[in-house]
């Protein structure tokens, strides 16, 4: 197994110290901050937040708000531990803020990461997409993986999350070691991104979860404005529509999901368009999920802000 840890490390630690009555210009009541994403601006949504008192008696949670922002009132003086947990459990964070006076300082940007340096984080590469480049934008670390050791359960032992590229080795998909794993791994809390041709390896294991046009080809880059279906995520997007790309050499029209469609837009494809056709959808299964986009991350460079905000919400709450 071929382990390489690619990304850029961003501290989920900050500390406040030597605070005085100079704290007083620039503060805010209690403890205020906004939790983002390694990369400082894309905020995270609906992390839990823990604030425990090291030197008072003091012991609450919140959740962050669409805009990642999370506040606390009527705290003693002293000094806190704050400690973040994604929804999905995949990125976390540790910070120490101190109350003095009954407030903090202002404008305080809690940094997460994912767990273990990104050892729990699995990438499959592949030929058609780069969904890494997306997560080092975030700040988030990964570990590459070659698709034949999908066929080892000991691969998914410590892993809470495997992408799997377009384009990777779609062999491994007709191996029954792997759809086993495949469906253990989601069962049991994992989470499954996968994008564009990838998706035999979703068809093999959950073969009526998406369901697609047949035989729907064409040539070239194409463009489709984007909605996002979902409520949590639309406020999330800030209502925003996006232009997603997609090449519909290697783009499987999808026509619905047993499970959650998070985006739609109208598809050209070789037999006309396809109106609101889903772009990216979700389905749970036991304890996990699984997130399928059809379009490939790399080629949104119109709308990366965009992007690497849905594929943050998709880390993080899927």
């Amino acid at each position: 197994m071929k382990y390489i840890k690619i990304g850029i490390y961003v501290a989920a630690f900050a500390l406040l110290v030597g605070c005085s009555t100079d704290l007083l210009e620039g503060t805010v009541e209690g403890i205020r901050v906004t939790v983002v994403a390694g990369d400082g601006p894309t905020p995270v949504y609906n992390a839990n937040i823990t604030v425990k008192g090291e030197t008072e008696n003091f012991n609450a949670q919140k959740r962050s708000s669409v805009d990642g922002t999370v506040s606390f009132g009527g705290i003693p003086d002293g000094d806190y531990s704050l400690a973040a947990e994604s929804a999905s459990g995949v990125i976390i964070g540790n910070m120490r803020v101190n109350v003095y006076d009954g407030r903090s300082a202002d404008g305080l940007y809690f940094q997460l990461s994912t767990k273990a340096d990104g050892a729990r984080v699995l990438m499959v590469d592949g030929t058609y997409d780069r969904v890494g480049d997306t997560m080092e934008r975030l700040g988030y670390l990964y570990t590459t993986v070659d698709a034949a050791d999908l066929t080892d359960p000991n691969t998914f032992a410590a892993a809470d999350v495997l992408i799997l590229n377009s384009g990777c080795d779609e062999n491994p998909a007709e191996d029954q070691a792997v759809v086993d794993n495949l469906r253990d791994f989601v069962n049991g809390g994992g989470r499954l991104i996968v994008s564009g041709r990838a998706n035999d390896y979703i068809d093999a294991v959950w073969s009526n979860a998406i369901t697609y046009i047949d035989g729907a080809t064409g040539n070239g880059l194409q463009k489709t404005t984007v909605s996002f279906d979902n409520g949590d995520l639309n406020s999330y997007m800030l209502g925003n529509d996006i232009t997603v790309k997609y090449d519909i050499e290697g783009f499987p029209v999808m026509t619905g999901t047993t499970g959650v469609v998070l985006a739609s837009g109208d598809v050209k494809h070789s037999g006309g368009t396809a109106a609101g056709a889903p772009v990216a959808v979700s389905f749970a299964r036991g304890s996990g999920m699984v997130t399928y986009t059809n379009f490939a991350w790399f080629e949104q460079d119109d709308a990366e802000d965009a992007a690497r905000r849905l594929l943050n919400y998709i880390i993080a709450n899927r």
